[in-house]
């Protein structure tokens, strides 16, 4: 080899760095990646966790929506009932006006006033009259 390609060649091709270096330089980047795949590991557990964590509140929101579901229904029922009442004791009220041939010395006859609580308390109706 001519001393032109000789000097071409340790300027291009030759290594430049020493044995030494490049393996201290490995051992560096080995520790590198050691402590990104610690890095990765930690995240793939908190993800982990994270999901069981969110199916656990999405499992939470549906028994919520279930319930409110029932007590909307229940509350609905109630509703339904309390109108009915109201629709029933009206109805009672009206059934048959007190006449006043009914009323002797401008009360209820005794007879018919048992009669009417008795009726009242039955169909769980505190007041008597309540229209």
């Amino acid at each position: 080899m001519c001393l032109g390609a000789e000097r071409v060649y340790n300027q291009c091709c030759k290594p430049q760095f020493s044995n030494e270096y490049l393996r201290v330089e490995n051992v560096h980047d080995m520790t590198k990646i050691s402590a990104l795949q610690e890095q990765v590991n930690d995240y793939s557990t908190t993800i982990s966790q994270l999901h069981l964590a969110l199916e656990a509140e999405q499992k939470k929101v549906k028994l919520l929506e279930m319930e409110a579901m029932h007590v909307e229904a229940a509350r609905q029922d109630l509703h339904n009932r309390v109108q009915e009442l109201q629709g029933n004791i009206r109805v009672f009220c009206y059934v048959r006006p007190i006449l006043s041939s009914d009323l002797e010395g401008g009360e209820l006859p005794q007879e018919m006033e048992k009669m009417l609580l008795q009726k009242c308390f039955n169909r769980h109706i505190l007041h008597m009259f309540k229209c």
